[in-house]
């Protein structure tokens, strides 16, 4: 599952422009008075102004995967990594064979560089903007779970990645996850919840459109 497109809400629209373009340095394709883009390798990363929203987003980056300490040095740069019991990276399960670390931007946004072992995409150039490939995963937050990820799994056809459970079922792979949680459930590795927010995501290998049924602030799949 390649995500080519995710448009989210945003706060701080000067703060988070300032952010992604200049401190993260990665390139401003267009910018108004009412959102702005930056392309992420592969996708293009839209934010839309939206003061009254509350909550935050949980998504991820994937990197070069033999680059984890070239990019935690890089990001320390820039934000502050999140810690859980003093650690800041954090080794996946056997079924993910990944490594992550944790940082926000300054909407408070929840956000991931991951290494994922499976991937071939090693990368011996000095870790930059460039080295931020894609966005790989989507915090997807829902009432029920099973329901959700049943409709996922026949529009737009996402296969079940990992052990799916009650609480937290990604969907997709290594290249590109919705990652459907209850809500409510606390985004790691931090204590806050996952919460209603509206997003538009753009897949590159489906046409199909999907509306979930959220009571509050609906997504979408294209």
């Amino acid at each position: 599952m390649k995500i080519t497109a995710l448009e989210l809400a945003c706060h701080n629209l000067e703060a988070q422009k300032q952010f992604y373009a200049e401190i993260l340095g990665l390139t401003l394709l267009e910018s108004s008075d009412s959102g702005f883009s930056v392309q992420v390798g592969r996708t293009r990363l839209t934010f839309r102004l939206r003061p009254e929203r509350h909550g935050v987003y949980h998504f991820a980056f994937n990197i070069p995967e033999n680059q984890v300490a070239e990019a935690k040095s890089w990001i320390q740069q820039r934000a502050a990594l999140l810690e859980e019991d003093g650690n800041d990276e954090f080794t996946a399960s056997a079924a993910w064979n990944a490594r992550m670390f944790y940082f926000r931007d300054p909407d408070g946004n929840i956000l991931e560089c991951i290494a994922r072992h499976r991937l071939a995409n090693a990368s011996s150039q000095a870790f930059g903007p460039a080295s931020l490939l894609n966005v790989s995963e989507i915090g997807w937050p829902v009432g029920d779970v099973q329901r959700d990820v049943e409709r996922l799994q026949q529009q737009p056809g996402l296969s079940v990645f990992g052990t799916p459970s009650s609480a937290f079922t990604p969907l997709g792979d290594d290249e590109g996850l919705l990652i459907v949680v209850e809500l409510g459930r606390p985004w790691f590795p931090t204590a806050q919840a996952a919460a209603h927010l509206p997003l538009r995501l753009t897949l590159a290998d489906t046409a199909r459109d999907l509306e979930p049924e959220w009571e509050a602030a609906p997504g979408r799949v294209t």
